[in-house]
């Protein structure tokens, strides 16, 4: 997080423009809890921009989003959440491949 706290203040301050927001991606290891992690949030300095962090994991539901997003809110206290990897979510795992057509 360290690096990626580095990069966004540097983006925001030399930007030239306005930044609406920042995505900052989740830890490697996606259930990541660690204080250590997410400590470098203190350094953030987003100006106006919103921050989303990628702390959402389908598979362990709200009960995993909100043990991660207690860590996170003690060294930044507003931020909004986003999937782990950025835009990208995975297929519901309910999706059905297409079927292939047979000749009549």
């Amino acid at each position: 997080m360290a690096l990626l706290v580095r990069m966004a203040n540097f983006a925001v301050a030399n930007s030239g423009r306005t930044v609406d927001w920042l995505h900052l991606a989740g830890p490697r290891y996606l259930r990541s809890e660690a204080r250590s992690f997410f400590r470098p949030l203190v350094d953030l300095e987003p100006g106006d921009a919103r921050v989303f962090l990628g702390i959402v994991l389908p598979i362990d539901g709200a009960v995993g989003l909100s043990r991660r997003h207690d860590t996170p809110s003690r060294y930044l206290p507003d931020f909004g959440v986003a999937m782990y990897c950025g835009f990208a979510r995975p297929p519901a795992p309910t999706a059905q491949k297409p079927r292939a057509s047979t000749p009549t």
